[in-house]
Order: C-alpha cells, then structure tokens, then sequence
C-alpha cells in the first residue's frame, strides 16, 4: 500500500505543473511587491492545484443490503459511508474510487472487510493502492486490481449460476439451519477437490467452475452458498496451532456461533459425538469419500488435511443402501475394505411390496406427518383408499409410499383420503392406455403427470417443485411453459 499525506490534488502530473505555476507566480508577485504576503500566494497555489470538487463516489447500495453483513456491523457511522462507497466502486470496476476519509491505512482495512463480506467479488484480487490528501477538504482515492474486466466478469458470472443454483434447489425450504449447514458442507466435500495448483482458488469461481481449489475458496464458497440459504456466515483467516496460513467460517445455528471448517473439520462426526450417525444410501457414496469415511471408521478420529493434529470421534454408525454393494464391488464403484468396514451386522429389510400388512401403519404415520406440515385436518384413509394402497406394486419402496400420501394430504376435499386424491392406477389400466399411446406420447404424458403432481406436492412452489423432480428451476420453467401448466 502507497500513502502519501499532506499534499494537495489528485495526479502526480498535475501536482508537479501545479508546482511549476506556483514558481512563476511567486517570481511575479515579488516583482509587483506581494511576494512577502504569503497568504496570498498560497490561496493562489490551492486555487490553481486544487479541484473545485472532489468526485467522491456515488453511493447506490442502501443500509438494508449492508447491514446484516458482519464486518459492516464493525464500523462507526462514518466508515460505514466509506465502506459503502469502496463497495459501489468495486462492482463497477471502479479505477479510482475517492472516499470520505483521510486514512489511507484505515480505507485499505474497510476495503479487505469488503473482500471477507461479499465472497461474490471474485473479479478483485485483495491488492490496492490506498492515497490520502489533506488540504481544505481531506479524502482517500483507492486503486484496486481487477483481475477480470467487465465483461470478463460477466461472463464468468454466468458460468458459475447454472453450478450455484443446481446446488441450492437441492435443499428444501423446511430444513434447519444445521441441516442447511451440513448439506453445504457436504456439497463441496464431494464435488471440489483441494488443489493447491488450481487456477483462481482464493475464490468461489475456483470452486463452482473449476471444482478445484484451497481453503480460501472452500470457505468462500460455503459462505455465499449459506448466506443464499438464509444461514448467517461469515469468512475468518488466522493461522492453525502449525503456523499455516488458514480460512474457515464463523455460523450461526440455533442461535449460537460455531466455527464451521470446510477444508478440515467435519460437522457431521462432530455433532454426533457419542451418538449414531445414520449413511443413507451408502452405496451413493463418490471414491473421495469412501476413502474419508474408510479412515474415520478405521483410526476414530478426524485428521485435517495436511496438518497434525487430529480430533478423536466416538460415534455408532448405521448405513443403508438400495444397491448390491457386492455386484458394486465388482463392478470397482465401492470399495471392498470399506463394505467389510461397514457390515459387521447386516439386515436385509423386506421391500414394501413384501410386508403389505405395514402399508396401513406407514401410510397413516405420513397422514400426520403431512397434516402437521401443511396445516391439515385429514383424518382418516378410506376403506377405498386403502384397498388401492395395499393392491400396488411399490417399485419404490416406502419413499414412494411417502410420496403418495403427501400428494393425498395436499389434495383432500374433506376429512378422508379417497382414492381419487392418491393418482394410482392398476396394471391393466396403465396397460390398456400404453396401447393407445406412442413411445413419444406415453413419455410426454408420464412427463407431464410427474411435473403438476411435483407441483401439486410443493404447494406451487416451484423451486422445491424442480427439488422434487431433481431438476434445475430453468428446466421446470422450461416444462410448464410446454405443457401449459
């Protein structure tokens, strides 16, 4: 950082012509007998060098958007105007960008808490050159690096969406914050690689284009990931006890603070110390993280990521799959040390269409379930309705049993689930109305049918609606404008 105090303008050039003038004047004044009023020499000096009104930068950013942020809740009232003012220059790409304060040291501070607030400015390198002028009116101008243009931003702007918001449809609106917290986490274990040679990895576009990238990006990318979820987070650097250069997040879950590490810490083990943590669909697991899961199960504890200390872990763990894990362990898909880690005592469940006597008790529990959720008043399934229940097939298990009766609870005219209200249909109808169809129109139809009923199901919500189909909102959108929904 260059400072420089107690001068007067705003370019080298103009300061040193302002300086030659000055020169010219004090000769002639001494030739017409002023040259000893010092005063008037000086009010010549300012008026020629100094401009007539400094151009500080246009502040469009209201309180509102900054307020919530955690290092803008640092500042006094007047470094808050600054912030603001080196934040609206930033997103333009500003070149030079004066502000309301004389302390170059102070704006350079304010400019980095910008950088740890809005983990989205990924065009900005973290340098700047911060110079301060004193005179009538004292002020700063900052020259930030860019290391993108305008358009070049732009571009990778749209790049990263399509990645971001693939990501954020997964969750649903209902989840707590910590399930929030742990979905995001887990996210960006499984996808993103850390790679210290890997290009922009200090920020998110490393992370959400590249799926590579360190510490710096891994925490950044948490951060804008939960402040989209509504999930209060904040992006913290220090050192770790061996003296590394280190980035984590500082959360906030059900009203406390916690300190969430994306790189090496591990969310899940931790808030289940000396309880059960429950691997659903186990045999979905990617290669990365076999090889994570295979190392707690093996050594008890958590090792970060090249550091030396480890945290202990004493956790039950219970792990569910849909899959033949030794057809996958042939296949190369799952590994077998980690399967035999795992199945120290194996049950096989019987498929729903095995147990049909279960289909009345299940089917009632998501009634309440679903009643509760929505506000709901069902309170019974009709003889009708569970005579068609227990006549399906259930190629999808007790999740499409859930499926069903979510949709059944949604649609209800009344008291009672009727069999209008489930939308299943016999073998020998789905059979005859095949034979009516083409490849090209069944697909269509079935199509159509999956997207009003994840609708229906969603309450109209058509983000949790794309969450349900496991779709992207684009390609929802894209859907109801074809079949009119």
């Amino acid at each position: 950082m260059k400072k420089r105090r107690k001068k007067t303008g705003c370019l080298h050039t103009f300061v040193a012509l302002g300086g030659f003038l000055c020169l010219i004047i004090a000769v002639l004044s001494i030739s017409y007998g002023i040259g000893t009023n010092v005063d008037v020499v000086k009010k010549i000096e300012k008026k020629l060098i100094m401009p007539d009104k400094v151009p500080y930068q246009e502040v469009v950013i209201s309180e509102e958007e900054t307020v919530q942020k955690f290092y803008y809740q640092q500042l006094e009232e007047e470094e808050r105007l600054v912030y603001r003012e080196i934040l609206d220059g930033i997103r333009e790409n500003g070149k030079e960008i004066y502000v309301h304060t004389s302390d170059a040291e102070r704006a350079n501070a304010i400019f980095q808490y910008i950088l740890k607030d809005y983990p989205e400015i990924f065009w900005c390198d973290g340098t700047i050159t911060a110079t301060s002028y004193e005179g009538e009116e004292a002020y700063t101008v900052l020259q930030p690096t860019y290391s993108y243009s305008e358009m070049a931003k732009g571009i990778m702007e749209e790049e990263m969406a399509s990645a971001i918001e693939e990501c954020l449809v997964q969750v649903p609106e209902e989840s707590s914050e910590y399930q929030k917290i742990l979905y995001v986490y887990e996210y960006i274990v499984n996808t993103v690689d850390y790679d210290m040679a890997a290009p922009d990895n200090q920020n998110i576009y490393s992370v959400f284009k590249h799926q590579r990238s360190v510490c710096a990006g891994y925490s950044k990318a948490a951060q804008y990931l939960l402040e989209r979820l509504g999930v209060f987070c904040t992006y913290v650097t220090g050192t770790t006890s061996t003296g590394q250069n280190h980035a984590w997040n500082l959360v906030k879950c059900d009203g406390d603070y916690y300190y969430v590490d994306v790189t090496w810490g591990d969310p899940v083990f931790q808030e289940a110390e000396g309880g059960t943590v429950f691997l659903d669909e186990i045999g979905e697991l990617s290669s990365v993280m076999q090889v994570k899961l295979l190392r707690v199960l093996q050594e008890h504890e958590i090792r970060p990521v090249g550091g030396n200390a480890v945290v202990p872990v004493n956790v039950r763990f219970i792990s569910a799959t849909h899959r033949d894990l030794p057809a996958a362990i042939k296949e190369g898909s799952f590994r077998e040390d980690l399967y035999y880690r795992l199945a120290v005592i194996r049950l096989r469940l019987p498929a729903l269409r095995e147990r049909r006597e279960d289909i009345a008790g299940f089917a009632g529990h998501f009634v309440r379930k679903y009643n509760q959720r929505y506000g709901r008043q069902v309170a019974r399934i009709s003889p009708a309705a569970l005579q068609s229940l227990q006549a399906q097939p259930w190629k999808g298990n007790i999740r499409e049993l859930e499926n069903v009766m979510e949709r059944a609870v949604l649609l209800a005219d009344g008291e009672s689930v009727t069999p209008g209200v489930l939308g299943l249909k016999d073998d020998a109808e789905e059979t005859e109305q095949m034979e009516e169809l083409s490849l090209q129109q069944a697909v269509q139809q079935a199509e159509r049918e999956a997207v009003a009923r994840a609708l229906a199901l969603a309450g109209g919500n058509r983000t949790r609606a794309a969450a349900l189909l496991g779709v992207s909102r684009r390609t929802l959108y894209d859907k109801l404008e074809d079949y009119g929904l």
